[in-house]
Parts: C-alpha cells; sequence; structure tokens
C-alpha cells in the first residue's frame, strides 16, 4: 500500500477482480482445437486490419496475429497500462455478444496520430478516440461477415464506442475469453491491438457448435412449456449453416370498433365519478433480455440495444397496460409522442 494511504493500480485490480490467483496452463477453459479452429477463423482478419489502416493513412503498414491465449479480466490488466482505450462493439442478429477491443493509452496516442496526421501534446490527458473508433468499427464489420459465414447466420455489428479510462474500469466479462493480440507496425514500436472473443461467440465459432446446435433444436421441438425454458436460460449459440427456427410474428391491422353516438344515462353518470382520477401513462421505447454478468459488466458508456428498430413505433402504456402505439416528437424542447394506433383488445391480449 502506498504511504499516503491511498491504493496502487495493482492493488485496486485486486480488489475489483478479487484474489482468484492465476490458472495454471493446463487449466484452460477451452479445448485447445478450439483454440486452433478460432485462429483459423481470426486469420483473414489480419489482411482487413492491414487494408483498413492503410486506406486510412495512405501509408504501408504490416500486421501479425500474435499466439491467442486463454484469459481472464485480472490477468489481462497485469499486461495493460493504468489508462487505457476501452473500445466495445456489440452483435446483433441471429447471435448476440459483445466485441472488445483494448489498446494501453500510449500506444492509442500514437495510433491516433497516425490516423488523424495530428500531434497530440505530450501534455495532454485526452485522447481523441474518433478515428480510433471509426477504425475499430470498420474491423468490427469484418469480424460481423467473418461470423455470418461461420455460423450460417446474419451478423451485424453496432458503431464502437471507445473510451479512455482506468485499466481497472474495463467492461471485460468476469468470466474466461480468448484473448487475440494483433502487433500493428506502423513505425518504430509495433502497437498492439488486444482482441477479446466472449464465451458466447468462442461456442458458436467451436468445433462443437454444430452439436450444440443439433441439441438445441432437440430441446426447442419437445414442446411450447420447454421451449420457453430453453430460450430464458441457454446459450443462444448457432453452428455452422444450422439456423434455429423461430415463429414468424403474426401481423395484424388495427380493428377499431365502430363508434355510436350517445351511451346509456347511468353508464355516463358511472364514468363521470372517474374522470379526475390521475392515472400513470408512459412511453416505452423498447426492452430486452441479458444475462447477469452482461448486466453487472455495465458501466458508463455502455450500449444496451433493444427489441425495437429505428424508426418503430414505441409503445403507449396506462399502468403498465399497453394502449397505443405512436411516433416521439420534440415539442419545443420537450419529447411527446404522436399517437398512431390505438390497440384493439385482441392487440392488447396478444402484447401480454
Amino acid at each position: 500500500m502506498m504511504g499516503d494511504g491511498s491504493l496502487s493500480q495493482d492493488e485496486i485490480n485486486a480488489l475489483l477482480m478479487g484474489a482468484t490467483g492465476h490458472k495454471d496452463d493446463n487449466d484452460s477453459s477451452f479445448p485447445s482445437d478450439t483454440v486452433e479452429s478460432i485462429s483459423q477463423i481470426l486469420a483473414p482478419l489480419t489482411q482487413n486490419i492491414q487494408q483498413i489502416l492503410q486506406s486510412m493513412t495512405d501509408k504501408n503498414i504490416s500486421i501479425s496475429m500474435q499466439t491467442i491465449t486463454v484469459s481472464n479480466k485480472i490477468e489481462l490488466l497485469e499486461q495493460l497500462n493504468e489508462k487505457i482505450i476501452d473500445a466495445l462493439t456489440s452483435f446483433s442478429g441471429d447471435l448476440h455478444c459483445n466485441q472488445h477491443y483494448l489498446l494501453n493509452a500510449q500506444e492509442a496516442t500514437r495510433l491516433t496520430e497516425e490516423l488523424t496526421g495530428q500531434i497530440e501534446p505530450e501534455e495532454s490527458d485526452v485522447i481523441p478516440t474518433t478515428a480510433i473508433a471509426e477504425f475499430l468499427s470498420s474491423l468490427a464489420e469484418k469480424m460481423a461477415v467473418i461470423i455470418s459465414e461461420q455460423t450460417g447466420g446474419h451478423i451485424n455489428s453496432s458503431p464502437v464506442n471507445a473510451q479512455l479510462i482506468d485499466a481497472g474500469m474495463t467492461r471485460l466479462p468476469s468470466d474466461d475469453f480468448m484473448l487475440v493480440p494483433y502487433a500493428i507496425h506502423i513505425g518504430e514500436e509495433p502497437i498492439t491491438l488486444y482482441m477479446v472473443i466472449e464465451s458466447t461467440l468462442i461456442a458458436a465459432l467451436s468445433p462443437q457448435a454444430d452439436h450444440i446446435a443439433e441439441q438445441s433444436n432437440d430441446l426447442l421441438s419437445i414442446g411450447e412449456g420447454n421451449a420457453s425454458y430453453y430460450d430464458h436460460n441457454q446459450t443462444n449459440v448457432i453452428g455452422r449453416g444450422t439456423h434455429i427456427n423461430q415463429p414468424t410474428p403474426v401481423v395484424q391491422g388495427v380493428s377499431l370498433p365502430n363508434l355510436v353516438n350517445g351511451s346509456a344515462p347511468q353508464e355516463t353518470k358511472n364514468i363521470g365519478l372517474l374522470m379526475d382520477v390521475m392515472m400513470e401513462v408512459t412511453v416505452e421505447l423498447g426492452r430486452t433480455r441479458q444475462p447477469i454478468k452482461d448486466i453487472l459488466s455495465i458501466g458508463e458508456g455502455t450500449i444496451i440495444e433493444l427489441d425495437k428498430l429505428a424508426g418503430e413505433p414505441v409503445d403507449i402504456l396506462v399502468n403498465h397496460n399497453r394502449i397505443a402505439k405512436g411516433e416521439v416528437v420534440v415539442i419545443d424542447e420537450n419529447f411527446g409522442v404522436r399517437i398512431t394506433e390505438i390497440l384493439s383488445g385482441a392487440d392488447k391480449i396478444s402484447d401480454r
């Protein structure tokens, strides 16, 4: 412990992760054939990184993929400096998982200077992350193409969110992952880009993925009750060329009842008693389900993908019951909602 009573970065990292110690080399969470298979799958990314950087810098750049290792958060923190660039993208579509990219701050500064052509002041504590985020977003798109080809599904990547943070505050998962280092030879000294492959993606790309997907289809075919249990408790794994068929949602037009002029005197009197009752009106942008490990890794800057597409109508709820749909508008400086659809009784039941 430091003399002034404050903790060193190593001590902070140890407290954040817990004194779990190191794994033995033989105590790997992933079989060696899985590591070798993923190494071969990711080999084309080396050329992709080179092409992206050369197009952004107009310089000759060489990239080499280093040995892939099985690691965890506390072990990786020991390889990083106190300040890092922590970049995160999310894959969606037929597979949902995160992809992490890490750079030591000093090396990130050098990479930024190469990408932008501007020299950052040595005393500056700020690293512009826009250029790095643009580079990594292009890399994430290439990665999504590779995953789609390997799994036979359709995968999309979100724009990369990059932050300059203390290493101990990184958004890495708490369980084991594969660490893929890339050496970027762009100046006198190489720059190391760390790519983290989470367990969900490892399972989808591993040689055993086909067998897992077959078991998943068997579970889904047992019956509606068991299928619901699987959906809530199993990882969504897609084998190469294998899809888990989901039922196509039934889209129905809105059927509004005919309006009838007037009402029974007794009904009008009773409704009048309730006109001043206050009810909670909520506008819901969307929802999502995440495993606990992802929820625990949420921090500032984390992007949470919802189940609605951009431009889709939002839900209007009264006392937590959906009654209508609408579109978001801006009234002066406040948000508002323009009603576009009133839900019929059948629609409201189907939404529950």
